[in-house]
Formats: C-alpha cells, structure tokens, sequence
C-alpha cells in the first residue's frame, strides 16, 4: 500500500515527493542513531541527511532496481550509513 515501505519506493521512482517525505520521516532518526553510535551528534544528523539524499536520488533515477521491501532497503542503508562514516572519519 501507499503507507509501506514497498509502496513508498514504488513511488519514489516515479518522483512522487509525498512518498520521499514519508520515507525522510521514517528512517532520518534511524539512520542518525545508527551513525551516533561512531559519531557526534551533528555528524550523525549530517550522515542521515546525505544517505537519505543519495538514497532517494539513486532510487528516483533507477538504480536498485530490485529493491523491492523494507528488509533489503535497511541493509542497503546500512551499507550507505557505514561507507559515509568511514569516508567522514577519514577526513
């Protein structure tokens, strides 16, 4: 449905903003606590905004095109989150 994970990517890829704001909304502070866990605050909410942003860019313009649910979207993000704190820690 429209409300699901697998609704929202659908949507995504069509460019629907709606379903990239559910998205923001509903992984931003998961994707922060992940990251505040290596990091400090500011550099944590830094990460959550540029693995949403590269997320939802990459889901828009067709890339992963068998991302399909929220299991294989959170370890998609995970791997996002851990390469952007070592990329921000090697700074």
């Amino acid at each position: 449905g429209q409300g699901s994970v697998t609704g929202w990517i659908a949507s995504m890829r069509e460019g629907d903003l709606e379903a990239l704001d559910a998205f923001s909304k509903r992984y931003f502070s998961k994707i922060r606590d992940l990251a505040k866990s290596r990091l400090s605050k500011p550099d944590s909410e830094e990460i959550a905004n540029d693995v949403l942003a590269a997320l939802s860019q990459s889901i828009a313009g067709g890339k992963y095109p068998d991302l399909s649910d929220r299991t294989s979207l959170w370890f998609l993000i995970l791997k996002i989150t851990q390469r952007r704190i070592i990329a921000l820690t090697r700074r």
